[in-house]
């Protein structure tokens, strides 16, 4: 696929990392850097299938271009977008502000203000935070989700899905 540049490589995995530095929407791909600055993976925007009025967002892991995650428009009257891991089975929903499980069970809200905002867990705990800098997005998952990799992948589409 592509030599991404931008830092070395990371040995550690994107949802590994507590924090993530999003480059600016403009590039293509976008590459997501650790706090060291090491590349740890892309995120691109690809031509959804063949019916498809949106386009998909996928999420790759920098070494070798796994397929980590897609974000794809629901089929529902309301905008909604399913979060799909690397086998397309359903991780989660991002709806509106809400951030949904598999099963459609509120597990964050989204708030934003300024040029950054924080996701609350149901019982008002932040459970990752985001702050749009001069470098990029800086995304911070808090203790309460950092081992969690479903979680994870969730709040990381949330925050590239704008």
């Amino acid at each position: 696929m592509g030599d991404f540049s931008g830092g070395p490589l990371s040995d550690v995995g994107l949802l590994e990392q507590d924090l993530l530095w999003l480059g600016r929407p403009s590039s293509r791909p976008r590459p997501l850097h650790s706090a060291g600055g090491e590349l740890v993976g892309v995120a691109r925007r690809v031509r959804g299938g063949r019916w498809s009025l949106w386009p998909t967002l996928e999420v790759r892991e920098a070494e070798d271009e796994p397929l980590l995650l897609t974000v794809r428009r629901a089929w529902s009257l309301w905008p909604r977008w399913d979060v799909l891991d690397a086998e397309g089975e359903r991780v989660g929903v991002l709806a509106g502000d809400r951030v949904l499980d598999r099963w459609d069970r509120p597990l964050a809200w989204r708030f934003a203000s300024g040029r950054g905002g924080a996701f609350q867990s149901g019982q008002g705990a932040v459970v990752a935070w985001w702050a749009d800098e001069n470098e990029g997005v800086k995304l911070v998952f808090r203790p309460a989700v950092q081992g969690d990799p479903f979680f994870k992948m969730l709040l990381l589409a949330a925050v590239l899905r704008g």
